[in-house]
């Protein structure tokens, strides 16, 4: 489904792109095929960009497919998730609960940091 390479480092073989996702989704119970199906050029996509968002942190919800056919979908997921608000700078950011909360621990960290 997607492209990427494997390779080593310092001897131990480090995973592809698409080995990591396929993994997160066991974990979380949902098939890749049946999740982003190989032969669909626009769900490949939204992996290539996206992809990132669908290996998160266990605490953070992710969706049950990667792209929904519905806005009845879409909503039916933003209730279920979740949402809060924090201020950076002039702007909010809406985000999960536990990703709002990650984001605010980096913010933290990198200011501790200079």
């Amino acid at each position: 489904m997607i492209a990427s390479e494997e390779g080593t480092r310092g001897g131990a073989r480090r995973a592809t792109f698409e080995q990591a996702l396929e993994g997160a989704l066991a974990r979380r119970g949902i098939d890749l095929t049946s999740f982003c199906p190989a032969g669909d050029l626009t769900a490949r996509r939204v992996v290539e960009e996206y992809g990132a968002m669908f290996v998160a942190a266990e605490t953070v919800r992710v969706p049950p497919v990667c792209i929904f056919t519905s806005a009845a979908q879409v909503l039916a997921f933003q209730h279920e998730a979740g949402w809060e608000a924090a201020k950076f700078g002039a702007d909010a950011i809406e985000l999960q609960p536990a990703a709002l909360n990650g984001l605010l621990a980096a913010r933290v960290e990198a200011r501790a940091r200079g």
